[in-house]
């Protein structure tokens, strides 16, 4: 598994960001949802956060979002049930990937096995990913997080 360099996942990122939305038709009810009415959740530690363009639902067949970490944020060793992909937007570091690690740059993106071992040291900038689960379950972890503002 490599990231792959310079691969546009489906067009989200011209949707996501040059028009200002993010499109989500996951069910019978297709939906668009505006980058500023996207709910922002942070985690525990404050280091990371993630908007949601879909809510974290397990019974959703996919989830987007925008995760931005701090600069040298650390992901630890962790696997998701779901397939994930990432698309790296801004800043970048190291993805380690069952084993292999790999540098992410902007335009590189990385797809994640379901039940891979996956871990991520960030580089000196902070890092924004598009991050697509497919299913939607490993999403739920972010209900835990609390809402920005909130």
């Amino acid at each position: 598994m490599r990231p792959l360099t310079g691969w546009l996942p489906w067009m989200l990122v011209p949707v996501a960001f040059a028009a200002g939305v993010a499109v989500e038709a996951d069910g019978p009810d297709g939906v668009v949802v505006a980058l500023a009415d996207a709910p922002v959740h942070v985690a525990p530690s404050g280091k990371a956060r993630v908007q949601l363009f879909t809510p974290p639902d397990p019974t959703r067949r996919s989830f987007l979002g925008l995760l931005t970490l701090e600069a040298g944020a650390q992901v630890p060793l962790h696997r998701d049930e779901s397939e994930e992909l990432i698309y790296v937007l801004e800043g970048g570091g190291q993805i380690t990937i069952d084993g292999r690690a790999w540098p992410l740059k902007p335009g590189d993106a990385a797809l994640m096995p379901p039940g891979s071992a996956v871990e991520f040291v960030g580089g000196p900038a902070e890092t924004k990913v598009l991050q697509v689960f497919v299913p939607g379950t490993s999403a739920k972890k972010y209900v835990r997080w609390p809402v920005q503002g909130g």
